[in-house]
């Protein structure tokens, strides 16, 4: 059997054996003799597997991995026993010692960790505590400098590395933040110590580091560093994006993300979904693009990186890409007649990018041979017999005639006629001159479906009649002869401004409904009322969702939210010119929750009905 397939098989059973162990074995019980040694002196390792009674499990054969913290594995200053992995047998009894064969080069106290080799799955773990000692004593006194961040700095990244140097070699040393510990590291073989600062509050703070022997006393100490921390206005430098020509697209489209920043930003980087970064083109002053081709369904954010000086300010959830799936479909089809020509004009509706149609129809719904091709979502069929049924069907397809998609239904279009002439059918046919559908006269169609002379001033808008005013006068827009005469318009009144950049909206409540009003607006027809749930950069991206004649308008307000919402309102103007004009600014408005106040206002009502109750 080949190498390769004895390795899978091996692992392969390992893994199984494994995995009927995770239901018994609950830990590792990890024991060292001694517990506290000098640097460089071996000590004994005990493991054992343990139940969940507490009792040594006899069936675990899974491997265990070895790792004391600080290191790792292949690290020159710690040896472990059996190459950091042992694999437990039925030949030791299921516990395992590694005599004297452990040891620490450098002083510390050390957690050794044990865990399953499967640990992601198993959970099965297992620690003790090992303290070192030098085998010599440490100096008393030495000295420990920083070099960044210097003294009286300003500083803005979200984590500021602090950086020293100390002559006590591998010796702990601990930071100081307004004289607060926020962590401690081990100084490396040349004296270097690297630590980072992150979550603290903006305004001025003082850095001390101190080093310390195995006894925690300080041997060496830092000058105090005062710094003042100053973060970055992340949305000061974000303007808005733009994602062209839309945020909604289909399969296989291109977008283009057009991000505008404050000057001050060097560079941005982009970030869809799970994909790898993607560097921008700086393309104005204060521009950065990126074209992107969208070839799967889905949604995706859209995050952005902006750097300033070395800084990177995060955009998470910028915006969203939504891609829909390429579907060519013809949904609907309908016809209708156009009878004195023995015509029917066939419309229909599509879903995204059809740019061919293919129309077949035929008398025999099975056989619909006869076919024309069309790139608008209609067509104009003359029917050679109009006295016949037919059917159509329209296809989706490509330039070269093959289908690329769902066809519509098919559509069974009636006789334009009967085959022998029936007045009073509603259908024009052969020796007839009208046919209205019934048999009265005097109608314009008479009861032998021949057209009647029209009559005009009888208040009946008749063949060849434009208008009928019951009246024989002109001038007054219907002239004697039943025809439309052209009045002379009046002048045109002056254009007056319809003025909005002063008015700003505001909100009140009145009986437990919630308004926003606003200052009327000269010359203003309506106003057109705007939401969105996030701050929005450009009326555009908000969705209309009212209109009102008065300069007030009620919006939702959702007392029963478990949290205060917000979102925010735009109006427009529309003025007597049809234009429109946006108010003063967006106004963000409080949209839920305000039970408290709610309460409050209606114990006040019912105990003022009360006291009037009891007067």
């Amino acid at each position: 059997m080949p190498m390769k397939k004895l390795f899978f098989l091996y692992w392969s059973i390992l893994l199984l054996l494994s995995w009927i162990t995770f239901a018994e074995t609950v830990s590792f019980e990890v024991i060292v003799e001694p517990d506290t040694i000098t640097v460089g002196e071996f000590v004994d390792l005990t493991i054992k597997a343990i139940d969940d009674k507490g009792n040594v499990d006899e069936s675990y054969v899974s491997e265990a991995i070895i790792k004391v913290d600080w290191f790792d594995v292949m690290s020159d200053d710690v040896e472990l026993p059996s190459l950091w992995y042992y694999q437990f047998k039925a030949a030791n009894l299921w516990v395992v010692t590694f005599s004297k064969w452990l040891t620490i080069k450098k002083a510390w106290t050390y957690e050794i960790l044990v865990n399953d080799l499967f640990s992601d799955v198993s959970n099965i773990t297992g620690k003790t505590t090992i303290k070192v000692n030098e085998e010599w004593s440490w100096p008393t006194m030495g000295t420990l400098d920083v070099t960044s961040p210097s003294p009286d700095s300003e500083l803005s990244d979200e984590k500021i590395p602090v950086i020293a140097n100390t002559t006590l070699l591998n010796h702990p040393v601990i930071l100081y933040i307004d004289d607060l510990k926020v962590d401690e590291r081990l100084s490396d073989q040349n004296g270097d110590v690297t630590m980072y600062i992150s979550g603290i509050t903006p305004w001025k703070h003082t850095l001390l580091l101190n080093a310390v022997d195995l006894g925690w006393t300080v041997v060496a100490s830092s000058e105090v560093i005062p710094f003042t921390y100053q973060p970055i206005d992340h949305w000061a430098l974000f303007v808005w994006l733009e994602i062209l020509p839309s945020n909604t697209v289909v399969e296989g489209d291109k977008v283009t993300l057009k991000v505008t920043t404050a000057d001050v930003v060097d560079s941005v980087t982009v970030k869809i979904w799970d994909w790898d970064a993607l560097p921008t083109s700086k393309t104005g002053k204060w521009i950065f693009t990126k074209e992107l081709l969208m070839e799967a369904e889905g949604i995706y954010s859209v995050d952005l990186w902006l750097s300033v000086n070395g800084s990177e300010s995060i955009h998470k959830d910028a915006d969203t890409i939504t891609v829909s799936k390429d579907v060519k479909k013809v949904v609907t089809l309908t016809y209708e007649p156009i009878l004195q020509q023995d015509k029917v004009w066939l419309t229909w509706t599509y879903e995204w990018r059809v740019e061919y149609f293919k129309m077949m129809y035929w008398v025999d719904k099975s056989k619909m041979n006869l076919s024309l091709t069309s790139t608008i979502p209609s067509w104009t069929v003359l029917l050679s017999d109009p006295t016949k049924t037919r059917y159509a069907q329209v296809f989706p397809v490509d330039k070269d005639g093959d289908i690329v998609g769902d066809p519509s239904p098919i559509v069974t279009i009636n006789p334009l006629r009967d085959p022998a002439p029936v007045c009073w059918n509603k259908l024009i046919e052969l020796w007839e001159e009208c046919d209205d559908w019934n048999s009265r006269g005097s109608d314009g169609c008479s009861a032998q479906c021949k057209i009647e002379t029209p009559v005009c001033w009888n208040r009946k808008i008749e063949l060849g009649e434009e208008c009928d005013d019951w009246n024989i006068f002109d001038g007054d827009w219907c002239s004697s002869i039943c025809k439309i005469q052209e009045l002379q318009a009046p002048p045109a009144a002056p254009v007056q401004e319809c003025e909005t950049w002063w008015i700003v909206l505001q909100t009140k409540v009145v009986w437990w409904k919630y308004y926003l009003y606003w200052a009327p607006v000269n010359n203003a027809k309506n106003y057109l009322v705007y939401r969105q749930e996030s701050r929005p950069w450009s009326i555009s991206q908000m969705s209309l969702i009212g209109e009102t004649n008065d300069p007030i308008f009620e919006y939702p307000f959702d007392p029963n939210a478990a949290v205060d919402q917000f979102a925010w309102y735009a109006v427009e103007a529309v003025c007597n010119d049809n234009s429109k004009k946006q108010l003063w600014d967006f106004e963000k408005v409080k949209v839920g929750p305000e039970q408290t106040l709610l309460i409050i206002l209606l114990s006040v009502l019912l105990l003022r009905g009360f006291r009037k109750m009891n007067a």
